[in-house]
């Protein structure tokens, strides 16, 4: 069952009771989301979770992320899914290549910088593909 746990107008978050799955799906506002609020969005909708599976569908997320914004929001919210548990991480990529690429910097980034060897993480191009891989 899928329970809507967070919302605010850049990003819903659901939890999969069933499935472990946290959610988290980016809307195209986000376009005109500030830094400061990006941080506090992401603890806002981290709080108090288990965050066993993590699948993020950032198709719709048009943030422009700087490389310095990469390193240090990569490290940030790669820290708290390991604090909150987190074993996979699904992202799925928007069709856009520049968007595209600025998301998956982000994870390589933080990869390379030996802090996400926690859990594992894999890029889909579709919801589908990303949680037969999150529960198998």
């Amino acid at each position: 069952m899928k329970n809507q746990v967070f919302e605010s107008r850049y990003v819903v978050c659901y939890q999969w009771d069933t499935l472990n799955i946290f959610e988290i799906i980016w809307f195209s506002e986000s376009e005109n989301v500030d830094e400061g609020e990006l941080f506090e969005l992401t603890e806002q909708m981290l709080a108090n979770r288990k965050l066993q599976f993590v699948l993020t569908d950032t198709r719709h997320f048009s943030f422009p992320i700087s490389p310095e914004l990469q390193l240090e929001y990569g490290a940030y919210s790669t820290k708290k899914f390991i604090e909150l548990g987190c074993q996979k991480l699904a992202v799925i990529l928007p069709d856009e290549l520049i968007a595209n690429l600025s998301v998956q910097q982000l994870v390589e980034e933080v990869d390379d910088m030996h802090i996400a060897q926690k859990f594992e993480t894999r890029y889909f191009k579709n919801t589908m593909e990303a949680k037969e891989w999150l529960t198998s």
